[in-house]
């Protein structure tokens, strides 16, 4: 479960402008913030940025801060005041964080009433971001008790609010705990639908934590479905993401389902390497369900290694922190296991009593599996003790279990065909699609070296053609000078011509007689 998300990210934005990169800076730059903070309202703001980023082992602290300083203040104002409701939302916030601690710790039932406190003041003012968060709150700690039902009910309630206020972080979140809600009622389709729909939004928000939580979990369901190449590859990458985020409880979880997968392939020296570093890791942040799990892998491998009294250790421990953490299904396992430990050393006594305080966790679970592998263990140990009317009774009941669960594989089996069949299709598809893909790309490729070519022949025949065209200016260029020149000595001839005959016609003009000088000669001879 992730930490409350809290209204912080103005201050975000401003560390962010301000250059500072790591996350170490920012609580560094958060905590110089808090020391300059002069309204408690700021204190809040800053404290409440501080649970959301500080790391495990500290973030913890800063929320029981931010608690105390928002009761005081509630006791502060009277309950007409508008700054009441600041201090509500920041009360709530802290509840919130409290029941998340508490669950870790195993102490279920104040988790709850923390969940539901935080929900009641959620609702009062009305903040429903707010009122979601308590909600996946409620439904996460419901799933941990084995009530798949009530915690699905309260996550799809939370996921409709979400979607209500567009909080698309807070929805992928709620993706991931609905399809492990369906993946534990045995509906694996609706379960991997939920993840990829989780998957999606987390990838579209670039939210690595999230990423990491949905991977670990759709490697789960490769391991069900006993594809644990795949699970491995899946635990591995969210692993990878953890680490890269220094998320000790995601770290440890995924080194779990690591060694899980590493005993499944028999390399049992190699699982108890992994499941030792995840009980260091969770040992170190107290998370209760973690070290439980822990315990009892470790407990299983040493039993396959035929190490027993090291395998009834581990086994008695992990069933007293089942009990404190009241987990009935992990509670019910780890009594039969110890009660198989004590058959396999000869104590039939001590056998049958953890035998039959499993067997009865079992019913009240209703789960076949629980049900039929503590059926088995009482038809051994009655066989050993010689009474073989339970023995039978045990016997019978045990094949009744094993029929149903042998429906339920038959049903999980025709998942994985189901599932092995839409990915087939999605390959297929994904193939023809790229072939076309290819093809038309080819096409492309050849109709760009066509226009290419085209292009080139184009400025080529621009080239040869520009050249032409400028030689036929250049000649053009030259005529008209020819002619320029022919024409001036044309008008330079015919001016010299029309100067000649100007010149003739001035000399014979005075060469001839006038017409008065004829006129006295014609009357001189005349006379």
């Amino acid at each position: 479960m992730p930490k409350f998300k809290t209204l912080v990210y103005l201050l975000f934005s401003l560390l962010l402008n301000l250059n500072i990169v790591g996350q170490t800076d920012v609580v560094d730059s958060l905590k110089k913030v808090l020391k300059n903070c002069t309204h408690d309202t700021s204190r809040c703001r800053a404290i409440a940025a501080l649970v959301e980023i500080a790391p495990d082992g500290e973030w913890e602290a800063f929320n029981e801060d931010l608690t105390k300083l928002a009761e005081i203040n509630l006791k502060k104002y009277p309950a007409s005041d508008p700054i009441i409701k600041v201090f509500k939302k920041y009360k709530a916030f802290g509840l919130m964080n409290s029941g998340i601690i508490l669950k870790m710790q195993g102490k279920i039932d104040e988790a709850l009433s923390n969940f539901e406190n935080s929900l009641k003041i959620q609702e009062e003012i009305d903040y429903k971001e707010g009122i979601a968060y308590a909600l996946g709150g409620l439904g996460a700690t419901y799933q941990d008790l084995g009530k798949n039902d009530k915690a699905l009910s309260y996550h799809l309630k939370a996921a409709v609010m979400q979607k209500e206020i567009k909080d698309e972080r807070g929805l992928a979140y709620t993706f991931i705990y609905i399809g492990q809600a369906y993946n534990d009622i045995g509906n694996v389709g609706k379960a991997l639908d939920y993840y990829n729909q989780s998957l999606k939004l987390n990838e579209k928000l670039n939210n690595k934590q999230g990423m990491a939580f949905v991977i670990n979990d759709i490697g789960v369901v490769y391991k069900q479905q006993e594809q644990l190449s795949e699970a491995l590859k899946c635990y591995l990458k969210s692993y990878a993401l953890q680490t890269e985020l220094g998320d000790k409880v995601g770290q440890a979880t995924s080194l779990n389902n690591v060694g899980d997968i590493y005993k499944a392939k028999g390399d049992l020296e190699k699982a108890l390497e992994y499941f030792t570093k995840s009980l260091k890791l969770q040992e170190e942040i107290n998370n209760k369900h973690g070290i439980s799990r822990a315990l009892s892998n470790l407990g299983s491998t040493y039993e396959a290694l035929q190490k027993n009294k090291d395998a009834l250790d581990y086994y008695v421990k992990g069933l007293s922190v089942y009990e404190e953490i009241k987990e009935p299904e992990g509670t019910s396992t780890s009594y039969c296991a110890v009660g198989r430990m004590y058959l396999a050393m000869g104590d039939n006594q001590k056998a049958l009593q953890y035998a039959l305080k499993g067997f009865e966790i079992a019913k009240q679970t209703e789960y076949p599996i629980l049900i039929s592998n503590a059926a088995q263990l009482l038809k051994n140990v009655y066989k050993k003790q010689n009474n073989t009317t339970k023995a039978l009774e045990m016997f019978e009941l045990y094949l009744v279990m094993r029929d149903s669960i042998f429906n339920q594989e038959t049903e999980k089996a025709s998942i994985r065909n189901q599932i092995k069949y839409d990915y087939d299709k999605k390959v297929i598809a994904d193939s023809l699609k790229a072939s076309e893909e290819k093809k038309i790309q080819v096409l492309k490729s050849q109709q760009e070296e066509k226009q290419r070519y085209f292009l080139y022949g184009g400025l080529v025949l621009t080239l040869v053609f520009g050249g032409f065209m400028f030689n036929r200016f250049r000649i053009t260029q030259k005529q008209k000078k020819v002619i320029e020149e022919q024409k001036h000595l044309v008008e330079e001839k015919q001016k010299e011509i029309i100067d000649s005959i100007h010149y003739a016609k001035r000399i014979q003009q005075s060469l001839m007689p006038n017409e008065k000088y004829i006129e006295k000669t014609i009357d001189k001879l005349k006379k």
